[in-house]
């Protein structure tokens, strides 16, 4: 009877645990002119004036966007971001500007939100902590005009498998690529590996 009244105790005291929230962190990669969903948005608003929009409270606009569709921002974070080699010389206005936002929702909203043009961060770059974090290079490293990324070491044979060093075109010179930088270090923030 003791051990009964005991788990039952236990079983009581457990259902009065709070349960801990989840969360999850999305980004958005902008693009250029006024092209991405909240910018129209403003315009639309503003007699299609897109020669005023106010670049300058870009981030706060955003989120402003995201409210007026009932997403919870939880936390938010805007950094430059890379952009890759593919897109350095585009001047279209669908080439990403070289920046990212970052949202903390509340994992019951990550729909809602992919619907306003969030995404979740993919599972090559996924992070719990620094450890699950390692560099990859590519067939010419940045010694030679290539690259390398941080990205979760599960995904280490994936990235190796995608590279065909045979036909890789190095230009022998050093990268300039952001993540070349010597002096950055492996982290794990918002949910991402990255170097910083």
């Amino acid at each position: 009877m003791r051990k009964i009244l005991a788990l039952l105790s236990i079983t009581l005291m457990l259902g009065c645990v709070e349960k801990t929230e989840e969360k999850t962190w999305l980004y958005i990669l902008p693009v250029g002119c006024t092209d991405n969903l909240w910018q129209q948005d403003w315009v639309v608003a503003h007699d299609m004036n897109f020669s005023t929009y106010p670049f300058d409270q870009d981030a706060q606009l955003f989120q402003e966007f995201l409210k007026t569709r009932n997403i919870t921002i939880l936390e938010f974070a805007a950094e430059p971001y890379p952009i890759s080699q593919e897109f350095e010389d585009c001047t279209s206005c669908s080439c990403p500007r070289g920046d990212i936002y970052r949202v903390l929702v509340p994992a019951e909203e990550v729909e809602k939100a992919n619907k306003a043009g969030l995404s979740q961060v993919l599972g090559e770059v996924a992070c719990n902590t620094a450890d699950d974090c390692i560099i990859a290079v590519d067939c010419c490293g940045c010694g030679k005009g290539g690259i390398q990324k941080p990205i979760n070491k599960n995904h280490k044979k994936q990235w190796d498998g995608h590279l065909d060093c045979s036909i890789a075109k190095c230009s022998g010179r050093p990268s300039n690529y952001p993540y070349c930088n010597t002096s950055l270090k492996l982290s794990c923030k918002y949910g991402q590996c990255h170097l910083t």
